[in-house]
């Protein structure tokens, strides 16, 4: 029996479980499958080689989406971690996110996540405000931070039929 779809809820492994290998999630893929990948902020070494297979990256471990401008101020912690997307922010494909005529703000929480442009498969379900940056929310900037995840998409698709 074929499966036609994978979820792997994820966050510190280094490697996968049994004979599940990337290798074999990636075939997998190639081969028609449709791969849906969740995690935390801690994300291991199997699931960020897994993700750069197929065109995408994640930022540092202990890094999160920060935007001091676009935060929720009855949930945040104070860290400006739980950010407020406009419907503006999202695809528009309401077969994926529903209507957004009548949708009220997204909250988001979590690790920032880039989309290769040569991913050809690639959804940028949501976007990030061009405030928002990638950072250790628990360290104090004392530096200069040129993020290369300015533009965040917490939430994309690839090969999604």
């Amino acid at each position: 029996m074929r499966k036609n779809h994978v979820y792997l809820k994820l966050t510190t492994h280094q490697k996968f479980g049994g004979s599940v290998s990337v290798e074999e999630i990636s075939r997998f893929v190639d081969d028609g499958g449709n791969l849906l990948v969740t995690g935390g902020s801690n994300l291991g070494h199997a699931v960020r080689e897994l993700a750069l297979q197929h065109g995408f990256e994640f930022d540092e471990s202990d890094t999160m989406v920060i935007d001091h401008n676009s935060y929720d101020t009855h949930l945040d912690d104070g860290h400006h971690t739980t950010i407020v997307a406009s419907k503006r922010q999202l695809l528009n494909a309401q077969l994926l996110v529903g209507d957004t005529a009548s949708m009220k703000p997204v909250l988001f929480k979590g690790i920032a996540m880039i989309a290769h442009k040569s991913n050809l498969l690639r959804l940028e379900v949501l976007r990030a405000t061009s405030t928002a940056y990638s950072y250790n929310p628990t360290t104090a900037v004392d530096e200069v931070c040129y993020s290369r995840f300015l533009h965040t998409i917490p939430l994309s698709f690839s090969n999604f039929e």
